[in-house]
């Protein structure tokens, strides 16, 4: 693998058979060049890939690599509602002040 070329190595997302680099495993052969990166990800929505496995019916893969993504799915999704309603009353309420001064 080290051929004095400087590159990256890679780790596939797929949690079942993902075991290592795939370089290690035999996915790829060599270290990824600069040149050959399509794209890098800029945002990440954390566990929101447990909602995919649910809908596609790999449950099995979350009772054994995440099985506590559902739980912080939920959390984060109450929480972001939360956060939205508390914004809102904080406008309507100093709408509502603002209204009384006049």
């Amino acid at each position: 693998m080290d051929n004095g070329r400087s590159g990256y190595l890679t780790m596939g997302d797929n949690a079942v058979t993902n075991r290592g680099f795939d370089q290690v495993i035999g996915v790829y052969g060599d270290l990824v060049a600069v040149e050959n990166i399509r794209s890098v990800a800029w945002v990440e929505i954390p566990w929101l890939g447990s909602l995919k496995l649910m809908i596609n019916g790999n449950t099995s893969a979350l009772d054994t690599w995440a099985s506590n993504s559902i739980g912080y799915l939920a959390v984060a999704f109450v929480t972001v509602i939360m956060v939205l309603m508390a914004i809102g009353y904080t406008s309507d309420c100093l709408h509502i002040k603002k209204a009384k001064k006049k």
